[in-house]
C-alpha cells in the first residue's frame, strides 16, 4: 500500500514540475518585450535628467545597477558571487 501512495505521489510531483517548468519558459519568453515596454512606456517629458547629454546613459546605467544589486542579496556583505545568482 505504501508503494502505491509514493508512487502517485512521485507522479504528481512530476506533472506539477513539468507545468512549472512550462511557466516559467513562458515567463521568460515574455519578459523581454515587458522591459522593452516599460521602459518607453514612461512619461519622459516629465524626466529632466533626460534633458541632459548624458541623461539617458547614464539613467540606463543606474536601472542596471539597481537590477544587478536587486539580483544579487549579498552584495552588501561579501561581494556578488556566481552561487548567488
Amino acid at each position: 500500500m505504501q508503494f502505491l501512495l509514493d508512487s502517485t505521489l512521485g507522479r504528481i510531483n512530476l506533472a506539477q514540475n513539468d507545468i512549472i517548468k512550462l511557466f516559467s519558459e513562458i515567463a521568460v519568453i515574455f519578459m523581454p518585450p515587458t522591459v522593452i515596454a516599460s521602459i518607453y512606456g514612461m512619461n519622459f517629458k516629465e524626466m529632466p535628467e533626460l534633458d541632459w547629454q548624458w541623461g539617458y546613459p547614464s539613467r540606463s546605467r543606474s536601472w542596471l545597477s539597481r537590477r544587478s544589486v536587486r539580483m544579487c542579496p549579498s552584495a552588501g556583505r561579501s561581494g556578488c558571487n556566481a552561487a548567488d545568482l
